[in-house]
C-alpha cells in the first residue's frame, strides 16, 4: 500500500483518544495496520470540534485547556499535524442536504484541497475513507460517546 494522507473526523480522533469509547479498537486498529504508510492530520474545525464534544460529555470537569493539553499529546503521540482551512465556503457535496452534513461535507472538500482522504466512522459520507468495526467488520455510525476518561499513549 502507498502512504497515504488523510484528514481525521472528529469521531475518529475522539475514539482514538479514549479507550472506553465504542470504537477504540477499530480506530486503533485501523491506525496501527498504516503505521509509517499513512499520515493523520488535523484541522482547527476537527480540534475544535474535539474540545467541543469533550466539555459538553465531560460536564465541565475538564477545563478547555486541559482538553487542548490532551489534544496536543495525542498529535504527538501519532505524529499528525494540523493543515490549514482557509479556503472559502463555496458549496457543498451532493450529500449535503441537511445541518448535520454541513460539517461532513466541509471536511471532504477540505480533504481533496490538500490532496488528502477523510477518514470517519459515519457511514453517511459518501467518498469518505471508512473505518470498519473490528469485532463485526460493520460499518459503524455515528453515535454518542460514553466517557471523557482519556487514553494514555
Amino acid at each position: 500500500m502507498a502512504d497515504a494522507d488523510y484528514l481525521l473526523d472528529v469521531n475518529v480522533l475522539i475514539n482514538l483518544a479514549y479507550v472506553d469509547d465504542p470504537f477504540h479498537e477499530a480506530v486503533r486498529t485501523w491506525v496501527k495496520a498504516r503505521s509509517g504508510r499513512a499520515r493523520l492530520h488535523t484541522c482547527p474545525i476537527v480540534e475544535l470540534g474535539f474540545v467541543r464534544v469533550n466539555l459538553a460529555r465531560g460536564g465541565g470537569r475538564l477545563p478547555p485547556s486541559e482538553l487542548i493539553r490532551q489534544l496536543a499529546v495525542l498529535k504527538e503521540a501519532f505524529s499528525m499535524r494540523c493543515i490549514a482551512d482557509s479556503g472559502p465556503v463555496d458549496g457543498f457535496p451532493a450529500f449535503v442536504r441537511g445541518h448535520r452534513q454541513v460539517t461532513d461535507g466541509y471536511l471532504l472538500q477540505l480533504a481533496e484541497r490538500h490532496g488528502m482522504r477523510l477518514l470517519t466512522l459515519d457511514a453517511r459520507i459518501p467518498g469518505a475513507e471508512l473505518i470498519p468495526d473490528v469485532s463485526t467488520g460493520a460499518r459503524p455510525a455515528r453515535g454518542r460517546r460514553r466517557s471523557s476518561s482519556p487514553r494514555r499513549n
